[in-house]
């Protein structure tokens, strides 16, 4: 089972901190990694990554994680791409029947 965790976490990873380890301690029992690794706000010419998504997967190459910037926030929008996800599509057929009875 796939399990993923986002969210503006108040917490800039772009910096060494405790608040930061602890976090990620607490998380990394869970299986959870962080995943974003650039930017998400940029304030006052200061760089911070305080939104993360965080994934309970150990292939980081079944992943992607995009940037998007849609000017709506101070805060910049992420996008992940799950590459090996498996979604169980019901293929939908059109039956044509014509019934015949003794009046027609």
């Amino acid at each position: 089972m796939r399990l993923i965790i986002c969210g503006d976490f108040n917490i800039n990873f772009m910096v060494d901190t405790n608040h930061k380890r602890l976090l990620n301690s607490l998380l990394a029992t869970f299986g959870l990694y962080g995943t974003v690794d650039f930017p998400t706000r940029i304030f006052n010419n200061n760089l911070m990554t305080i939104d993360n998504i965080f994934i309970n997967t150990a292939n980081q190459n079944s992943i992607s994680v995009y940037p998007w910037i849609n000017g709506l926030s101070d805060h910049d929008a992420q996008i992940i791409v799950l590459h090996d996800i498996a979604i169980r599509t019901y293929e939908k057929k059109l039956y044509f029947c014509r019934r015949y009875n003794s009046n027609h």
